[in-house]
């Protein structure tokens, strides 16, 4: 028994040792799971160095390629430079609102037609078209730009059918109408059953559900794919009792509505530019005149009174000596009323002021160089230009008597070497810049009489 219950225990060790080796084998041998792939966060920046104007635009262009990320990145950096600005605080709503809550379920189908855009359409049916984000998402599109004819668009909202019949059709001329068609009675080999009158059973007009087409028949293209990236798919089609070829009969619910908000937008605009203007921060008003033509480009309202807020911007920034963002405002001003004569007037004095101070600056680095000479020629051709600028009289007085003294000793170096010529050019040149000088006045009148003798001589060639 003893021996028994040794031997049992023995095997008994060896199949747990067995055991314990397989798992452990096992767990050298099974590879480790493999790390899940970390999702990079992409940090937007605004772009550096943009104005205001710019960078709305830039946020714009964004959001019509899809770019939300960028987009935000640029409306979230143009708000502090324009706190009062309720379209770029729309365009950021548009970007993290939810499509479906914000526009609402019920939607009807709209097919792209030839010259048709997302923001067109947003403004068609949306009054709006600077709606054209949140319609984008609304129905999945991740690049707006790139709708085609023929797809398929979701408008939020309850169907308005155009009137097939309009009540004040114009009745032609008694002498013009046409007496009516006789119908010829058909024969009983022709003649068909009525039908019954029976009302069509409303569908829904969703393309992905249309039935094979028959030979030589429209294909119809798919609905547009949910937008993933932004976590929202398109709400799905209410039936509004159409067939595919309403679609197209669909009338713009938004037109009054479009006209309406385009003449609240402008009265806006230039409310807000005519407050900033009394309170003389003619910047803020370019601002939101510009957010008015983005939308509406060819408004003349709108380009009078940015003209003006432009050119008196460039006036501030000349005044305060930013000769190169006053250029920037005016031709700004001058793509918006290219012949506007009080621009180009205002143009060409700017760019005459940047020529006098880029030779004034080059004035000044001769100066610094220890060019006295050089200097001094560069301040009088700025004056010239200019007889009413300070800075450069200023330093021409300043240079005077280092200039005089300088062409003295020249001219003194050259008679030593008994060069008459180049002496008399140097106190000439001395007299020239300070006429007073007697110590250049006495020695060149010396010069040019020995110049005299000298070429009195019988020997002299």
């Amino acid at each position: 028994m003893r021996f028994g219950s040794l031997l049992f225990f023995v095997l008994g060790l060896a199949i747990l040792g067995g055991c314990k080796l397989t798992q452990d084998e096992a767990a050298v041998t099974e590879p480790p799971p493999a790390p899940e792939p970390e999702v990079p966060v992409v940090q937007f920046q605004a772009e550096p160095g943009l104005t205001p104007p710019e960078r709305l635009k830039k946020a714009i262009d964004l959001l019509q390629v899809g770019q939300a990320g960028q987009a935000r990145a640029e409306l979230s950096a143009y708000l502090p430079e324009v706190p009062d600005s309720q379209r770029a605080r729309d365009l950021l709503l548009q970007i993290d609102a939810d499509p479906i809550k914000m526009l609402g379920e019920e939607n009807y189908p709209y097919k792209v037609r030839r010259g048709d855009s997302i923001s067109s359409i947003a403004g068609k049916f949306l009054g709006d078209k600077m709606k054209f984000h949140i319609l984008a998402r609304y129905n999945g599109l991740e690049n707006p730009s790139e709708i085609r004819v023929g797809q398929i668009i979701r408008i939020p909202g309850k169907v308005r059918v155009a009137e097939r019949n309009s009540p004040a059709k114009k009745q032609p001329p008694a002498a013009e109408a046409k007496p009516p068609a006789v119908k010829k009675k058909p024969s009983i080999a022709q003649s068909k059953p009525a039908e019954p009158n029976v009302a069509p059973s409303a569908k829904t007009p969703e393309v992905a559900e249309a039935p094979e087409p028959a030979a030589g028949a429209e294909v119809r293209p798919q609905a547009a794919a949910p937008d993933q990236s932004a976590g929202v798919a398109p709400p799905k089609a209410v039936d509004n009792g159409l067939d595919d070829d309403q679609v197209a009969k669909v009338s713009p619910a938004g037109i009054s509505d479009a006209e309406e908000l385009k003449a609240a937008t402008i009265k806006r605009a230039m409310l807000k530019a005519k407050g900033h203007s009394d309170a003389g921060d003619y910047s803020s008003a370019v601002n939101h005149l510009e957010e008015g033509l983005l939308e509406y480009p060819d408004e003349a309202e709108l380009h009078s009174a940015a003209v003006v807020a432009y050119t008196k911007v460039a006036e501030q920034q000349t005044n305060e000596g930013r000769l190169e963002d006053a250029e920037k405002s005016l031709r700004r001003a001058a793509e918006i009323a290219p012949n506007d004569p009080m621009v180009g007037k205002q143009l060409a004095g700017l760019q005459k002021r940047q020529q006098i101070e880029s030779l004034f600056q080059q004035g000044e680095q001769r100066q610094n160089e220890g060019q006295a000479p050089e200097a001094f020629d560069i301040y009088k051709r700025v004056l010239e230009l200019d007889p009413n600028h300070a800075a450069a009289s200023k330093e021409l007085d300043k240079l005077r008597p280092t200039v005089t003294e300088t062409y003295h000793r020249l001219a003194t170096a050259a008679l030593r070497q008994q060069d008459l010529d180049t002496a008399i050019t140097h106190w000439n040149k001395a007299l020239e810049v300070d006429p007073e000088y007697t110590p250049a006045r006495l020695e060149r009148d010396r010069a040019i009489d020995l110049k005299r003798k000298v070429e009195s001589l019988p020997d002299h060639d």
